[in-house]
């Protein structure tokens, strides 16, 4: 019996951590893109997030970023052709810094006055790194097909990782 309950306290805690480590990845287009109508792509460049100063390009990303994205776009049997393309592929990443506020009782529920209910907060750094992919129709220069997911804080030195991302991105790619 004990171990029987060692067994499932064991097989949830697996669950839930497995259900809290996967990225979300987040993808829209339009409901007349029919991904079997396209036979080649090209790359364009590259887009910031935003025009702010904290959003960073460093050059060995995009190669890593770019090489993904080749590799992915083989697999769905397309054809990279500069000259006359049907679809064009940029992709966007960035880091953020932001702050996040975490409430804290320092152990115990501390009032500052009797009247107000309310805890001290900590503001915690964080940084978030994000990755997103549009396709645009050649013809005209629409976006047909987006996807987007975060990115763990060590994607810049992991191909694996990229790979990955870009994996899981495509993942909701329509099937032609």
């Amino acid at each position: 019996m004990i171990f029987k309950n060692i067994v499932l306290a064991l097989i949830t805690v697996l669950v839930t951590l497995s259900c809290s480590m996967t990225v979300p990845v987040y993808s829209d287009q339009f409901e007349s893109f029919d991904p079997s109508s396209y036979d080649s792509f090209r790359f364009i460049k590259p887009e910031p997030f935003s025009e702010t100063s904290d959003i960073s390009e460093n050059p060995v990303i995009l190669t890593r970023i770019s090489r993904s994205i080749l590799g992915s776009l083989e697999t769905l049997s397309l054809d990279e052709d500069q000259a006359n393309p049907d679809l064009e592929i940029s992709f966007a990443y960035g880091s953020k810094d932001d702050y996040r506020y975490r409430p804290t009782s320092f152990g115990f529920q501390y009032r500052r006055h009797p009247f107000y209910n309310d805890t001290f907060y900590n503001y915690v750094p964080s940084k978030e790194f994000r990755l997103a992919i549009y396709v645009k129709e050649s013809s005209s220069q629409e976006v047909v097909w987006y996807g987007s997911t975060r990115l763990p804080k060590s994607y810049s030195s992991d191909q694996g990782v990229i790979d990955e991302a870009v994996e899981r991105i495509f993942s909701s790619y329509p099937k032609s």
